[in-house]
């Protein structure tokens, strides 16, 4: 027998080749379209053949490859459809969490709006009436007891009453504390008359529901005239003036503890 000539192997070559390839694109897919058709446009895993997997959404398709965008890269790819295996739905992307913001809080009620109290102070019978109003605070006051306690000696008789006014301020915004820095006058008759000027500070507190309570101390002052207490002796029987440093500081100080709010426990309206 004689060897195949070169032209004639390489014209059964190229016959066995055209054979499988028509084989081959003779082979059905093993997708069909109805089930490309459910895949179009949803992210999904394809395996192809050797067990590689592609995930991707198909976009078109026809009977020779399959088009796909590809996870993550967004890159077109283009697939022998002979290739494709089998496709099943791919889980879905998560969702970027978008941090859910707390919802605002709702403003705090704003601070009730009493302006004129009525207080009790420490003394016997000691009433004031103040006001607090923006930055300003002032109140009036007198004593019922005491004229009532020295009313038994012509010499002692009292009779006084304590003013102050000034500036106050809320220890923070939302504060029902407030400070107080006031300039006091406490015109005493004592057996003579005098008057108290001076300065005192302190805090008050003004609840919701109208509550009040209040500290008052004198800080400093005098308080020249005549004092049947602390003045000085005039045999004659007429003013005993109060004169000195010490005298006046003293008969300052004695005035604001009968006529002062120093304590005070009340209801603001």
């Amino acid at each position: 027998m004689k060897p195949l000539r070169p032209s004639f192997a390489l014209a059964a070559a190229l016959v066995f080749s055209s054979l499988s390839v028509a084989h081959a694109q003779d082979q059905p897919p093993k997708v069909s379209d109805a089930t490309l058709a459910v895949a179009k446009d949803h992210r999904v895993t394809v395996t192809l053949s050797g067990n590689h997997e592609l995930t991707g959404v198909p976009v078109s398709w026809d009977g020779q490859n399959v088009t796909l965008v590809e996870d993550g890269t967004r890159r077109i790819v283009t697939v022998a459809r002979i290739d494709v295996v089998s496709i099943q739905m791919a889980a879905p992307v998560a969702d970027t969490v978008v941090p859910q913001l707390a919802p605002p809080m709702a403003p705090p009620p704003p601070l009730s709006n009493r302006h004129v109290g009525l207080q009790l102070g420490v003394g016997p019978g000691n009433v004031f009436l103040d006001v607090d109003y923006g930055h300003f605070y002032g109140f009036v006051g007198t004593s019922i007891g005491y004229p009532i306690i020295f009313s038994g000696s012509d010499q002692a008789q009292f009779f006084g009453f304590g003013v102050g006014a000034g500036g106050t301020w809320r220890m923070s915004p939302r504060s029902h504390w407030k400070f107080d820095l006031v300039g006091t006058l406490t015109p005493t008759w004592w057996g003579g008359f005098s008057a108290g000027i001076g300065i005192a500070a302190g805090f008050h507190y003004t609840s919701p529901s109208g509550f009040t309570v209040g500290f008052k101390i004198p800080l400093i002052g005098a308080a020249p005239g005549c004092n049947k207490i602390v003045g000085d002796y005039n045999e004659n029987g007429g003013c005993q003036k109060v004169s000195g440093g010490a005298s006046l500081v003293g008969n300052y100080y004695l005035q604001a503890a009968m006529n002062l709010p120093l304590v005070t426990l009340g209801y603001r309206f």
